[in-house]
């Protein structure tokens, strides 16, 4: 049966996940993402028309990490009218409830605070400042706009955890919304309707549909009624 999961989201384990801060730094953009090897992984903005997004490039990596420099810092601040930032930065590291949520002077120092190789994260943090001094992300093709570099302190690096606002599906059915095992075999007289067997979003809730959710809902029901009926007649 499919477990669809709708809204994915990233957030540091121990951090109020509804705090203002939680919700700047862990919308992708202009940050640097790399997993567990210390190797960039994805475009960073890949959340940028659909939010979801970005949890379900996160869940592809066994781990995954997000680095701030001073530059991106600067730029949250600008961008999101948030001078609250680096004291809040700052009392996360501090803090680290999650151990997961670190502070230093060098991204060697940070990668050794963080458990990752720091001859690896230095190395692609230089490939990274590269394509941002260039202006052109050759290896994810990230907008321009995007490409903050990452060369000043304090660095920051924290763990990308997985988080769930809800989820839709786990019910498999087909298009007159009979329910249908694993093998794609519709069960007699059996139903399935709304989000319960919302297989229109399986792995990503598309929210920059309005109503479509609720669409989907009126849709199949009237389509699982419509069919049932006309079984029983037959």
């Amino acid at each position: 049966m499919n477990a669809a999961s709708s809204a994915k989201r990233i957030h540091s384990f121990g951090i109020d996940f509804f705090a203002v801060m939680s919700q700047t730094i862990h919308r992708g953009g202009p940050v640097l993402w790399v997993n567990e090897d210390a190797e960039r992984y994805t475009n960073e903005n890949c959340g940028h028309f659909v939010p979801q997004c970005v949890g379900n490039a996160v869940h592809t990596q066994s781990t995954s990490y997000q680095v701030l420099s001073q530059e991106i810092v600067d730029y949250f601040m600008a961008a999101n009218d948030y001078p609250e930032l680096p004291a809040d930065l700052d009392e996360a590291a501090q803090a680290c409830p999650g151990e997961n949520f670190y502070k230093a002077d060098t991204i060697a120092e940070l990668a050794e605070k963080q458990g990752l190789d720091a001859a690896a994260l230095e190395a692609t943090v230089a490939r990274y400042n590269e394509l941002c001094d260039k202006g052109e992300d050759d290896d994810y093709d990230k907008e321009a706009e995007f490409l903050i570099p990452v060369k000043t302190g304090p660095f920051y690096i924290m763990r990308q955890d997985m988080a769930f606002w809800t989820s839709i599906g786990g019910i498999d059915a087909n298009r007159k919304m009979e329910v249908i095992t694993s093998k794609g075999d519709p069960i007699p007289g059996l139903y399935s309707a709304g989000t319960d067997s919302c297989n229109l979003y399986r792995e990503t809730y598309t929210m920059s549909i309005p109503a479509s959710c609720n669409a989907n809902n009126c849709y199949s029901g009237r389509t699982a009624a419509k069919n049932a009926f006309e079984t029983c007649v037959k």
